[in-house]
């Protein structure tokens, strides 16, 4: 008698490996989606910084096209000032406001640019005015 119910062994091999195909796949969509998650939450930050950092110079009456000076600004300044809240990275942990400031700057069309300089355990500024 011959009894052709089931799979064969070749065919068992080929749905394995394109079940690890597709998995491979989904691993690096998962890597870009969460770069793209971890992003967005630190550009967030940085633009509500940007935005309390501009009202504590606008309100100490400090303009860089006047005074011709740079001016940096420390995020633990902006806190005790109750200009922001403490600063969490993603994993709940507090960044480093010592270090993490706000720098503004006459730029070369002779307006006021501003950087954010944020420190936190998973993440660091990639401009060069930071290191400077």
């Amino acid at each position: 008698m011959n009894n052709k119910k089931g799979f064969t062994l070749v065919e068992l091999l080929g749905v394995i490996v394109v079940l690890a195909i597709i998995m491979g796949l989904a691993i690096i969509g998962y890597g870009g989606i969460r770069n793209s998650i971890k992003s967005n939450y630190y550009q967030g930050l940085e633009v509500n910084i940007l935005a309390s950092a501009k009202d504590y110079f606008d309100y100490n009456g400090y303009n860089v096209i006047f005074t011709n000076q740079n001016r940096k600004v420390y995020l633990n300044t902006l806190v005790e000032d109750k200009y922001i809240d403490n600063i969490v990275d993603q994993n709940g942990q507090n960044c480093d406001l010592n270090n993490s400031f706000v720098l503004t700057y006459k730029n070369d069309d002779n307006k006021t640019s501003y950087v954010v300089c944020l420190y936190c355990s998973d993440y660091e500024p990639n401009n060069d005015l930071c290191n400077s």
